[in-house]
């Protein structure tokens, strides 16, 4: 039995005593498994158990939303996706030191929806933000600061920022090289 099985047969067997945590866990699962739609109802559904809870000031809310705009960002709907993600984003800025790198991830996640809306311009300022808080936490040599120098350069390219775009894009390479090697598939772009 996999564990998506083995916890919808928990959700199945005493839906009275589903925690957020077991709700949470199977939309993870389906997440992981590519049924998007189940996992947003599921997701969906851990989230108001741990609303009900802990209000919305929870890491695991944080983490729901993100969950929920990855769901989302699959099956295009970009929409809800960059509103998650913006709620995720809201409740690290409450909870979270700046320095801690999931407010950074968070940012990269809301960025990179922009820009696969082309909504460039609206893709750089939270890719910008992302940018500086990571290079504060880690050394430039790191492959979260080079994921976001990359996914600023493509929103700054269509802009019209082209020599930002080039010397970030350049060096994102350049960073991933470092870390990967030549020939790798997360060096080739």
């Amino acid at each position: 039995m996999t564990s998506a099985e083995q916890i919808l047969d928990i959700i199945n067997k005493e839906p009275s005593e589903v925690s957020a945590e077991t709700t949470a866990a199977f939309g993870g699962e389906l997440l992981n498994s590519e049924q998007y739609e189940k996992a947003i109802e599921y997701l969906k559904f851990a989230l108001e158990i741990t609303k009900n809870k802990t209000g919305n000031e929870s890491i695991t809310v944080a983490r729901l939303y993100e969950n929920l705009a990855v769901a989302y960002l699959k099956i295009e709907n970009y929409g809800l996706s960059a509103t998650a993600s913006r709620k995720s984003i809201r409740t690290k800025r409450e909870l979270l030191l700046p320095t801690n790198p999931a407010l950074a991830e968070g940012l990269e996640q809301l960025g990179s929806i922009y820009t696969l809306q082309q909504r460039f311009d609206e893709a750089i300022p939270p890719l910008e933000e992302a940018l500086e808080l990571i290079t504060k936490i880690y050394e430039e040599a790191h492959p979260l600061v080079a994921s976001i120098m990359m996914n600023l350069a493509r929103a700054y390219a269509p802009s019209g920022h082209f020599d930002k775009a080039k010397i970030l894009f350049s060096k994102g390479i350049e960073i991933t090289k470092e870390l990967y090697g030549e020939n790798q598939p997360e060096t080739i772009h």
